[in-house]
């Protein structure tokens, strides 16, 4: 799906596109920088004002956003259909980045829980009993022996205080 203005009738993206070129600042070895306030108005306008289709986290919008201002600067075209052509580049750029997943290891001192796994969207939380799964196992041993070496830090049980 591409990328949209919600509603055009409420606020005219050509008077949008024209204060970004009144915001942005070009310096002499051929970057670009934006007036800070004006930047911030203008990217929280645009973000109500875009319909992005598809679910993206507020993170992911404004990172979006950002590309296409610069890139909507470079070029010197303040134009609806250069916006939105740009933007859609962007959308595309970024659904073409493969999906990282990442494990978080954490420990809480409990007795027992009374179930074994939660799914809060798409996270899955898994509960495991006494010890960490086997996969995390060497990689946390391997830590906790060098970690008294690795920038001076000390485990806990290592600290006296007198």
């Amino acid at each position: 799906m591409r990328v949209k203005f919600k509603n055009e009738k409420k606020i005219s993206p050509s008077a949008l596109l024209q204060k970004l070129e009144n915001i942005v600042i070009k310096k002499k070895d051929g970057r670009i920088s934006f007036e800070a306030f004006g930047y911030e108005e203008v990217k929280w306008i645009y973000l109500s004002l875009i319909d992005f289709g598809d679910i993206y986290s507020s993170d992911i919008k404004k990172q979006l956003l950002n590309r296409t201002f610069r890139k909507v600067a470079e070029l010197n075209k303040y134009d609806k259909s250069t916006f939105l052509d740009v933007l859609n580049q962007e959308v595309a750029a970024h659904r073409k980045k493969p999906i990282k997943s990442y494990y978080l290891l954490s420990s809480i001192s409990v007795k027992e829980l009374p179930i074994k796994s939660i799914k809060i969207g798409n996270c899955n939380i898994k509960i495991y009993g006494h010890k960490f799964p086997r996969k995390f196992q060497k990689a946390r041993t391997d830590l906790f022996n060098n970690l008294s070496s690795i920038l001076n830090y000390f485990t806990i049980n290592e600290i006296r205080i007198q």
